[in-house]
């Protein structure tokens, strides 16, 4: 929810949120839990479900060389058409304590739109790994901002992870023209991001969290925990 400036402190927010989870829960019969994700989070009060920073990186220098996938590896896009592999993998991760997602229908017609970008990452004919970006339809000074959302790394050698993350985000680069990048840290990402801050420094660090709505869940922390919404 955004909030114009100017009429913000007066409980506009929190009414909208009620009147929506009122609306839901009275209208459907299967559906009866909200999930919220919150910015600039920094109310100690409140007890998150699960609370990471998300960092911004200006990509637009971070190409100068074409990364490679070694000969054993290949990345395949998740579709409409495969999408059970994308499911039968993540469920199988058992170092992840907390999953979230959206119905099956849902997902398949985000990446149907492009506003989903799901690649696997094929070792030896087995799956490696899994990359989530989202198009954040968010302009900063004119330039385009693309999310990862969360990856998910399968085997103990994290330089192949790490390598197929910048092969996927560099072929998303040049296709879309994105050149800036928005490190959500929660489930393998943590990895990544180590790997990034080595060589660059975001210009922007956010604290996000999220909350479920008239729901009490354990706080969980973020290398455990993977929300594709």
């Amino acid at each position: 929810l955004c909030v114009k400036s100017d009429m913000r402190g007066k409980n506009i927010a929190p009414q909208m949120i009620a009147t929506l989870y009122h609306h839901f829960r009275n209208n459907t019969n299967t559906t009866k839990i909200a999930l919220f994700k919150r910015e600039k989070f920094s109310t100690n009060y409140i007890v998150p479900l699960v609370c990471y920073h998300s960092s911004l990186y200006h990509i637009d220098t971070w190409f100068t060389r074409k990364y490679a996938l070694h000969a054993a590896a290949k990345v395949l896009d998740v579709s409409k058409q495969n999408i059970n592999l994308l499911y039968s993998f993540i469920h199988s991760q058992t170092h992840l304590e907390l999953l979230i997602f959206p119905e099956l229908s849902n997902v398949e017609c985000l990446i149907e739109s492009k506003q989903l970008f799901i690649k696997l990452l094929i070792v030896d004919e087995q799956i490696s790994a899994v990359y989530v970006f989202r198009d954040a339809n968010t302009f900063y000074n004119g330039v385009k901002t693309i999310e990862c959302i969360g990856s998910i790394n399968n085997q103990k050698n994290t330089a192949f992870f790490v390598n197929g993350f910048f092969y996927v985000l560099e072929d998303l680069y040049s296709k879309h023209k994105f050149k800036i990048l928005q490190m959500e840290n929660q489930a393998d990402n943590n990895i990544i991001s180590k790997k990034i801050r080595k060589k660059w420094s975001p210009y922007n660090i956010v604290p996000i969290a999220w909350f479920f709505y008239n729901y009490i869940f354990p706080q969980q922390s973020c290398e455990n925990t993977f929300i594709l919404a």
